[in-house]
């Protein structure tokens, strides 16, 4: 279901109550309202957000009070599902979370759930661009001539007719290199594009496409290639001075430009040196003591041999490019480095198989890696192996190490 009519009876089955009253099956009737266009605002700190979506609303249905569940027709066939979308607002010149329950249409899920259902990770394209719907009067502005505006008056189906603009490239995608802000998609591979499902098919299966777009007052055809959609998963951790250190998330450089680089600080723990010395959460550590650290494994390179009270001179980048160096004194005996990363089938421990931390340890890591899930050992330097959950095949666990100094 992509387009339901605008009145269409549908059903809604799912959840009711919370956790503390318990929750309840119920069912409302409701009837199709306008697509939403999900488009939302910089969260902070960076985080997922869905983008490029057309969720469903409903009349007679609250979107703060139910919980996840399914709409139906009046057959019985699954429309879409009725879930969660997070959000931030402004409230009082504070950031306040708070969710909303809009509908996915059932054909997005359903490119998701197949491969699933066979143990596959699904496959998807993209161009790394998030659009915005442009109306009639914009385009005219821009420059799109009266034939094309005749055209697409013709062919809409959805009333008011409008255009898809380029709002946001992806920092390191395709388009970031290729499109420009306020580019207006007219058609890919010579089919016209007028929402965001459109341009989905349109290139979630194909290594490049042709784009045609207004840009500037005039029509232009680019070749741009596609690049996959990825899990985003982080699979590797270093907790070093009380901050936790990650690579830089995709939300990062979606939402504000961030190239994917550097040692990107998550979290702090209070009273830790990282803290007391001014890292600061989302910032990327760029370069130690003059050295570039483009990854984790460069950054742990750059500190292992420093041992405690030694100081560390450290170049940090925030998410708006600004440049700050600082020095921070180290604590192992409390603050000790440890390296946390994902292990199980599929997992590729490179951070601790890479690392200078002698045999000992690199067979260690390699036995740890080979009987995931095992109970952990006893010792300072045995490794925590925790459960996180069950995902594809049930045996992702995290394996936490002491990293020792380098002599």
């Amino acid at each position: 279901m992509t387009h339901e009519k605008k009145g269409t009876k549908v059903t809604l089955v799912g959840l009711s109550g919370g956790l503390r009253g318990g929750t309840q099956l119920s069912s409302h009737e409701a009837k199709v309202a306008d697509s939403i266009r999900n488009i939302t605002g910089f969260s902070h700190p960076p985080r997922f957000q869905d983008c490029n979506l057309d969720t469903l609303n409903l009349n007679g249905v609250s979107p703060t009070s139910q919980q996840d569940g399914a709409v139906v027709d009046e057959k019985g066939q699954v429309l879409a599902f009725w879930g969660s979308f997070s959000m931030q607002v402004n409230n009082g010149g504070r950031l306040q979370d708070v969710q909303v329950f809009q509908g996915i249409p059932g054909d997005i899920l359903s490119e998701v759930v197949e491969p699933l259902k066979a143990n596959k990770i699904p496959s998807l394209k993209t161009l790394g661009a998030e659009y915005e719907y442009v109306g009639l009067n914009q385009v005219r502005l821009l420059g799109l001539d009266d034939a094309a505006v005749v055209d697409l008056e013709a062919s809409t189906i959805r009333w008011p007719p409008t255009l898809l603009a380029v709002r946001r490239r992806w920092e390191g995608s395709p388009a970031s290199k290729l499109l420009e802000d306020g580019d207006v998609v007219l058609s890919i591979d010579g089919k016209p594009v007028r929402t965001y499902r459109a341009v989905e098919l349109a290139v979630r299966s194909k290594e490049g496409v042709e784009l045609e777009v207004l840009r500037g007052g005039r029509k232009q055809k680019v070749q741009i290639p596609t690049m996959n959609l990825g899990t985003d998963e982080t699979r590797e951790l270093l907790l070093w001075a009380g901050a936790v250190l990650q690579e830089p998330p995709a939300a990062v450089s979606r939402q504000r430009g961030v190239p994917r680089e550097g040692a990107y600080v998550a979290s702090l723990a209070r009273g830790s040196p990282a803290n007391w010395y001014g890292l600061q959460p989302t910032s990327r550590v760029v370069e130690v003591e003059g050295v570039p650290t483009p990854n984790l494994l460069a950054f742990l390179e750059a500190v292992r041999h420093k041992k405690t009270g030694e100081s560390v001179r450290i170049k940090q980048a925030d998410l708006r490019g600004n440049v700050e160096v600082s020095t921070l004194k180290l604590d192992l005996e409390y603050w000790p480095t440890h390296a946390v990363t994902r292990a199980g089938a599929g997992a590729d421990p490179t951070l601790l198989e890479s690392v200078n931390a002698g045999e000992a340890v690199r067979a260690a890591v390699r036995k740890a890696g080979s009987k995931a899930g095992t109970a952990p050992g006893k010792g300072r330097d045995a490794p925590v192996v925790g459960d996180l959950g069950q995902p594809m095949d049930n045996r992702y666990t995290w394996e936490r190490r002491l990293l020792e100094p380098a002599p």
